[in-house]
């Protein structure tokens, strides 16, 4: 049978466990054998886990972290000709974005905008800019009133935590396990399971007051 083996950032994900379940159960789904799971450390980002998957005789490495894992584990595998899988889950993701991989995540909610300023200006969305043709996603992690509090407190000090993932992309179409409240605005719109948003770059002027910067 083939099989495959797992690089893993243990710190991007908050239930290791589910993720295994859910792997090998697709694995397993396939005809595939039992995955080997191998966790990075700070001191071992996953370049030697890699080749060691790939001197196991691993038919497939699977990378599961942020854009640093990715890299790393392409590093270990380039010129063996065995194939990389992406299961993104860190902050950026940027390989992922760019391949068009769909990202699997636990979330309790998803943010999506071309500006991110909220009220007392809290950045929500850091790094969105309204003439930038790029969306800006934010995907929330938390459950229970102490993981909102650890996540509100994540937003407040402008932590990069796996409780707010952030990413951009100029068309996101979100698809969950059961029908969720959909909001514009702040406006309860509907509940569906799945929704499409896009961006048409360039479609309207905005008349803003001059700078007085000089």
């Amino acid at each position: 049978m083939k099989r495959a083996a797992v690089v893993i950032h243990p710190a991007k994900h908050d239930d290791i466990g589910g993720v295994r379940a859910t792997v090998n159960d697709a694995m397993a789904g396939c005809g595939w054998a039992e995955s080997l799971w191998l966790e990075t450390r700070p001191d071992d980002t996953g370049e030697r886990l890699a080749r060691e998957a790939v001197r196991s005789g691993a038919d497939l490495v699977l990378a599961s972290g942020g854009d640093g894992t990715i890299t790393a584990c392409v590093g270990g595998i380039a010129g063996s000709g065995v194939p990389l899988g992406i299961l993104p889950c860190g902050t950026g993701n940027l390989l992922a974005l760019n391949l068009g991989p769909p990202q699997r995540r636990w979330a309790s909610g998803v943010i999506v905008g071309n500006v991110g300023s909220l009220q007392g200006n809290v950045q929500l969305l850091p790094d969105a800019a309204p003439d930038d043709g790029v969306l800006d996603v934010a995907v929330l992690a938390a459950s229970r009133w102490t993981g909102w509090l650890r996540l509100a407190a994540d937003v407040l000090l402008q932590r990069r935590t796996g409780r707010v993932a952030q990413l951009t992309c100029h068309e996101l179409t979100v698809q969950a396990s059961r029908a969720r409240p959909w909001e514009v605005d702040g406006e309860v719109a509907g509940t569906t399971r799945q929704f499409r948003v896009t961006l048409n770059p360039g479609c309207l002027l905005v008349r803003v007051p001059a700078s007085n910067d000089g």
